[in-house]
């Protein structure tokens, strides 16, 4: 697998963003204690589990949002390469995760939802119940 992440570096022309993707593999496998060929093999809802996992451990190190969407957007990349490469079993089509929401949008859930329900609301359904599986396929989709 450590073949298959070079293989991804190395076809980046800009080696900026080469040292930045690398870092932000780094900071997965860091942050999730799974290595990334871990990550390829398990299954799609696992895995979405796992990014929304990795995108509230990166919120709560007060990271940025267009930091956290980068970081995001690298595994996106490295997940479309291993498909094409039949390294990995699924594509990140429809994988939503929480998106940064407008300022006036917050403070609108604020008065209206508590911190619970505001978490809920932005969480991808999970699919153990039938709603739930009939939401994440309506937001396969879009």
């Amino acid at each position: 697998m450590h073949r298959l992440v070079c293989d991804f570096l190395e076809r980046l022309s800009n080696p900026s963003t080469r040292q930045a993707y690398r870092l932000d593999l780094e900071r997965f496998q860091q942050l999730t204690d799974m290595d990334i060929s871990s990550f390829l093999q398990i299954p799609k809802p696992e895995a979405v589990r796992v990014l929304q996992g990795f995108c509230k451990t990166l919120s709560d190190r007060q990271e940025k949002p267009s930091t956290i969407s980068r970081r995001v957007a690298t595994l996106k990349s490295l997940v479309r390469f291993a498909y094409t490469r039949g390294c990995c079993a699924w594509l990140p089509t429809g994988v939503n995760l929480p998106k940064k929401l407008h300022q006036d949008q917050m403070s609108a859930l604020s008065s209206a939802l508590s911190e619970t329900d505001r978490i809920r609301l932005l969480q991808i359904p999970k699919q153990e119940t039938l709603m739930g599986k009939r939401d994440y396929a309506r937001s396969e989709e879009r």
